[in-house]
């Protein structure tokens, strides 16, 4: 490669650069502006309906607080409803549990009174 291939890579590549910089700076500018001016229509839309915006504010606020009463109110029934389960629970087992004694009971009876017969 020679000198002179190198310095018209070298002019194109800096040409390039310079082209570039300068696209990225008009468009730098041009999104500024146009922020900026979506800025300006947001504030005076903002300057033309505050009641309506209080109004929706305190609406919000009306509905967060619903919410949150809601949330509260669920809570305290699934813990009324956890604690009947568990009661319902405890009683199947009891239940469950005196069967199983009252079988057992049966079982040696039987077994007693066969060895009685069984002993005559």
């Amino acid at each position: 490669m020679n000198n002179t291939s190198f310095a018209f890579k070298s002019n194109s590549a800096q040409t390039t650069l310079a082209r570039i910089k300068e696209q990225h700076e008009a468009d730098r500018a041009d999104l500024s502006a146009r922020l900026q001016a979506n800025e300006e229509k947001i504030h005076a839309l903002c300057a033309e309906y505050p009641p309506l915006l209080d109004d929706l504010v305190r609406q919000r606020i009306q509905n967060v607080d619903t919410m949150k009463a809601m949330a509260h109110a669920s809570d305290v029934e699934m813990r009324k409803s956890r604690k009947r389960l568990m009661e319902k629970a405890k009683t199947r087992l009891d239940d469950a549990r005196e069967r199983h004694k009252l079988a057992m009971d049966a079982s040696d009876l039987v077994k007693h009174y066969k060895a009685l017969v069984l002993a005559l």
